[in-house]
């Protein structure tokens, strides 16, 4: 199986409000603020993270006290495995505006950097507050948590995790997947495969569970439900271009070995 580097960041960009005292200038500065925003986010989502580090490093030198642009440098730092930068930028974000979901992000870096003990502190902080402004989608704070334990092989602390997040949401497809995973890394098969289905039952689009469950089905000989698996995933309704040429690709791998 190929290496996974599951990142949990959250990207947040509130909704523009705008109040008659504003002068005409004004409320036109803050439609060009969000609409950069927006831009930067398309960059982050389909992969282009220089476009965006240049893009923000530019709006955040007349904009530094931005939270939204401290979160996003943080995300675009955080893609690009300086994560001691990222962590940084986080935490500027977090003073100029403490929203929990910055400290979630916070975790993932301390997670890619191996600095475990520290993830784990604040996700378990952000769990057990229940208080006003309090972080309510907990489903993401267990997933963290679980890689977290994952990454340092404590699979069945994992697996906790991962199925803790899942009671909080079960439809949560992100902790259906490293399920699988972890099942798969104990031997665990059929396990292993009703996970990454659910996986993609959750997110019928989402190409990872369909690749992770394909190649789980070819790397115990079970080629027709391999295929199936891919024939099936092409068959869903919007599905990137990108992600049709990869599960194509994987299909023809298929043919060309016969």
């Amino acid at each position: 199986m190929r290496a996974f580097i599951a990142k949990f960041v959250i990207i947040s960009i509130t909704s523009l409000i705008l109040t008659s005292c504003q002068t005409t200038q004004s409320k036109q500065d803050d439609i060009d603020l969000e609409s950069e925003k927006g831009i930067i986010v398309s960059y982050i989502n389909s992969g282009e993270q220089q476009t965006a580090l240049k893009r923000l490093r530019k709006i955040l030198a007349t904009q530094p006290q931005d939270a939204e642009l401290q979160n996003l440098m943080g995300i675009v730092q955080l893609s690009l495995k300086n994560y001691q930068r990222a962590i940084q930028h986080f935490e500027m974000s977090y003073k100029a505006d403490p929203k929990p979901l910055v400290k979630l992000n916070i975790s993932s870096a301390y997670i890619e950097m191996g600095n475990h003990k520290a993830a784990r502190v604040i996700l378990a902080k952000l769990a057990k507050d229940e208080g006003p402004g309090s972080y309510t989608m907990k489903e993401r704070l267990y997933h963290n948590l679980g890689y977290s334990y994952e990454t340092t092989d404590n699979f069945d602390t994992a697996i906790k995790m991962y199925k803790k997040a899942i009671e909080e949401n079960p439809a949560y497809h992100m902790s259906w997947l490293q399920l699988g995973r972890v099942y798969e890394k104990q031997k665990n098969i059929p396990k292993a495969v009703e996970s990454l289905e659910r996986a993609l039952e959750f997110c019928q689009s989402c190409l990872e569970p369909a690749e992770e469950l394909f190649m789980v089905h070819m790397s115990n000989g079970k080629v027709l439900q391999a295929k199936a698996t891919l024939q099936k995933y092409l068959a869903s309704d919007d599905i990137s271009t990108f992600n049709k040429t990869r599960a194509r690709q994987l299909l023809s791998g298929i043919t060309a070995k016969k």
